[in-house]
């Protein structure tokens, strides 16, 4: 739900960083890392900023190992707008792969997932090159329009041609994510963003304040109980505001409200919302990224 960068303060403790967060991403499930294959960035993927809290003092506390992060961001995701294909032929400028492809994608309901299937028979294009083309996807869904995770969509393998002995299972691998890329862009995606349940306790003498400032942060009440000098209220709101409401909570009650969140799940961030400034700076952030990745011959990779 949340990223972040991390790093040692001390270079030469780079290595012992990434074999700790391998250790304590052995234990919890909701924190992943990974290093970016350009900036060579350790980027943490986490569930709250409790979290990382406790991970940046484990690693100074248990291995000694003092790091700094950047301020987290919220993790989007990308989803198709409506069904496209796109082939790229082999011998046909400017692809420069002994190879040709063509590719399909179908919008699913959200909450789906991807799916994939191979149209192209294994009799004629076996298992090796059929494995580098969804390794190229892999990469290429990674990587979406806006350097989002694409999901929720099927990707069909509709075509597929060789020309042997010259063709390689790494020419597929290359040509499939600019294939899906050029597909995603016929089809055009959404952001999607994850959405929060939260359960508000605040002093009763703040009731109004709490209830009226809700729709400033897209927060939704859905139900308002008083008990004794507290108010209770339960509600949604994006995961992307909620690190300010607690702020203006706590603010103007003088530390004295409660403020507990889980995961709700995933919406499609509307239209006056997505041109929020913070959605555009993380949107074409990624997406200069990965403008530069999809240059590079992505390397094979497992889910």
């Amino acid at each position: 739900m949340l990223r972040t960068t991390i790093a040692p303060k001390t270079a030469a403790q780079r290595e012992r960083l990434l074999d700790a967060l391998t250790q304590i991403a052995d234990t919890d499930p909701l924190l992943r890392y990974e290093v970016d294959s350009i900036t060579h960035e350790i980027i943490l993927s986490f569930l709250g900023r409790v979290q990382l809290e406790v991970v940046s003092a484990l690693l100074a506390e248990k291995y000694k190992i003092e790091t700094a992060v950047k301020e987290p961001t919220v993790i989007y995701l990308e989803r198709p707008l409506k069904a496209a294909n796109h082939t790229i032929h082999i011998e046909v400028p400017p692809n420069p792969f002994w190879a040709s492809i063509g590719l399909s994608v179908t919008p699913l309901p959200l909450g789906s997932g991807v799916q994939y299937e191979s149209r192209v028979s294994l009799g004629y294009l076996n298992q090796s090159f059929q494995n580098a083309v969804m390794d190229g996807i892999r990469y290429g869904l990674e990587q979406g329009l806006c350097g989002w995770n694409v999901t929720d969509c099927k990707i069909c393998f509709e075509y597929g041609l060789y020309y042997s002995p010259v063709s390689t299972p790494a020419d597929f691998r290359s040509l499939a994510p600019i294939v899906l890329e050029q597909a995603l862009k016929k089809s055009g995606t959404q952001l999607l963003e994850p959405y929060l349940s939260f359960t508000l306790y605040a002093p009763q003498e703040y009731l109004s304040r709490a209830y009226h400032d809700a729709p400033k942060y897209c927060a939704t009440i859905e139900t308002a109980q008083v008990k004794k000098d507290e108010v209770v209220f339960t509600g949604e709101i994006p995961a992307r505001y909620i690190q300010a409401y607690r702020t203006d909570l706590a603010f103007y009650t003088n530390g004295r409200s409660v403020c507990l969140t889980e995961l709700k799940g995933i919406r499609p961030l509307s239209a006056s919302r997505s041109s929020s400034p913070a959605v555009q700076t993380a949107a074409w952030t990624r997406c200069a990224i990965c403008s530069v990745r999809l240059l590079d011959t992505p390397q094979q990779r497992r889910l």
